[in-house]
């Protein structure tokens, strides 16, 4: 199973901010979007980096602790720099193993080269459950018919 399935549940839009945003302005296009992550865009389409919802805790966390807010930080300032992306045809068991190596929670997901999704681990742990959950269904079924076909075929051997 690839992402393709995974991307019409999207939004329409890629939620993507410029570095020189500032981080309320990013946590608006996430709540906005029901993202946990905003793709950092420079340049016509260069990807520079990610904003995901744990950096802008941390952000708050760090302007909380000097009495600050985080109206004038920058999200160049909390951004994680060359996010990882991977194709939409990408096997999900192997997005999931490059999100484990790497120790991270999105993925950046690109079309001929495009940004075109993020995904979390959380789209891919739920994907890939629903995956096991199908194919244990159709185990199930497989065997509840060969027993019926085993229960009819010893029938006539019943009453001896």
């Amino acid at each position: 199973m690839t992402f393709q399935p995974l991307i019409p549940d999207r939004a329409t839009s890629l939620p993507i901010c410029a570095p020189g945003d500032f981080l309320d302005e990013a946590l608006e296009i996430l709540i906005q979007g029901k993202n946990s992550a905003v793709l950092v865009i420079e340049n016509s389409n260069e990807i520079v980096g990610i904003l995901t919802d744990e950096d802008i805790i941390r952000a708050v966390q760090s302007r909380c602790e000097v009495g600050d807010s985080i109206n004038r930080e920058h999200v160049f300032e909390w951004m994680s720099t060359n996010p990882l992306t991977t194709d939409i045809g990408t096997n999900l068991e192997q997005a999931l193993s490059l999100m484990t190596r790497h120790q991270i929670h999105h993925l950046v997901i690109t079309k001929d080269g495009k940004p075109l999704s993020i995904i979390g681990v959380s789209d891919v742990l739920t994907a890939l459950h629903a995956k096991e959950e199908r194919y244990a269904q159709h185990l199930r079924g497989i065997i509840v018919s060969s027993v019926k076909d085993l229960s009819v075929s010893l029938s006539p051997y019943k009453d001896k």
